[in-house]
């Protein structure tokens, strides 16, 4: 219990320091690649984790040898940047499961229980979000690796390796604006992993 309440008062105190995103502020991010954690080679590697996804199955760094491309999306259920992109992160994930990607979803607080759990499968299911979600013990070194983003919503785009490619993007990707940048961002690094 103890444990759950210094995440709320970490994510809370986040909040306060960093804003939960805005719509407009969906430029790249201060990088926040470089992790003592990693087992990836590469100053740019994603933490090396393990964490479950809403359905309860196993998930770890080896989804991202299955993808040309990883869309990762942290978010949690109080964001309403976070929850207002939703629709359009799962229209997204539809085009990127023709393009050999995948988007995901880590909500970085649905590990404090399963009644937090169950309200961030209600927020997918009506908002229409069926792209995999997935949420981490307050032992997971993403834990530590979200403590240290600068707001929510926070996207990173990951290769086939398990590096992170470019700044990650700070705030909603939902406008026609934002969505043609990371397209053409994906569709990139998808045209570098044929080659290889």
């Amino acid at each position: 219990m103890k444990k759950n309440k210094k995440l709320i008062i970490l994510l809370a105190s986040l909040l306060l320091l960093a804003g939960c995103g805005s719509k407009t502020s969906n430029q790249p991010a201060k990088s926040t690649t470089t992790n003592e954690s990693t087992k990836n080679t590469g100053e740019n590697a994603f933490p090396t984790f393990e964490a479950n996804d809403f359905e309860g199955n196993a998930v770890d760094n080896s989804l991202f040898s299955k993808n040309a491309v990883t869309v990762v999306n942290f978010w949690f259920n109080g964001c309403d940047p976070c929850v207002e992109e939703l629709p359009k992160l799962n229209a997204l994930n539809e085009k990127l499961k023709k393009k050999g990607a995948e988007l995901i979803g880590i909500n970085v607080e649905a590990g404090n229980g399963e009644t937090v759990l169950k309200e961030s499968k209600k927020i997918l299911e009506k908002q229409g979000a069926t792209y995999r979600n997935l949420y981490f013990s307050n032992k997971s070194s993403l834990l530590e690796y979200s403590s240290k983003l600068e707001g929510f919503p926070t996207t990173f785009l990951i290769d086939r390796n398990g590096n992170i490619v470019g700044d990650p993007i700070l705030g909603s990707i939902d406008d026609e604006d934002s969505l043609k940048k990371v397209n053409q961002r994906i569709d990139e690094i998808i045209a570098k992993d044929k080659t290889k």
